[in-house]
């Protein structure tokens, strides 16, 4: 059970093409009555309106979540490169010390490091920055018919 009356209400077609003074052309509202003065022509082209705008809202929520999903990714690579760069200096640091160290613990120490910059993945920038996507790459082909591509407007969501 829903918890909650639900009450569905039909009404009839009261203005039937079947009935005397119904015409053909007349197109349906959304309860499936009769709406007076437009035809069936001036519904398609009212439906295909709709179904436009519909598009554009949806290429429009697409193009922002695009740029969203771009921006986060971005900077979560420059986070990325901020601690590498702390972790270079902090290996360059030790390695740096592993040379006062005597040969057996200085062997020891040089493979910690290697270990430990492998563990850590790269730190290649270019590498970083090639695997980031723009918002243009992140976006799904637009929709036909939804009008005009909105990418020449990522610069409104810079500002």
């Amino acid at each position: 059970m829903l918890g909650f009356p639900l009450r569905i209400e039909v009404k009839p077609n009261t203005d039937s093409c079947d009935r005397p003074g119904g015409r053909q052309d007349d197109a349906l509202d959304d309860r499936g009555g009769a709406v007076q003065g437009e035809g069936v022509g001036d519904q398609l082209e009212r439906w295909e309106a709709e179904e436009i705008e519909r598009r554009r809202k949806q290429d429009e929520h697409f193009r922002v979540q695009a740029y969203e999903e771009s921006r986060r990714q971005l900077i979560a690579i420059t986070e990325r490169w901020a601690f590498a760069g702390r972790m270079e200096e902090f290996f360059d640091t030790a390695t740096q010390k592993a040379t006062n160290l005597d040969e057996h613990r200085r062997a020891a120490m040089e493979a910690r490091i290697a270990l430990a910059r492998k563990m850590l993945g790269s730190t290649d920038v270019a590498a970083l920055l090639l695997a980031w996507k723009s918002p243009e790459e992140r976006m799904p082909p637009p929709s036909p018919g939804a009008g005009p591509s909105t990418s020449s407007c990522w610069p409104a969501l810079l500002s």
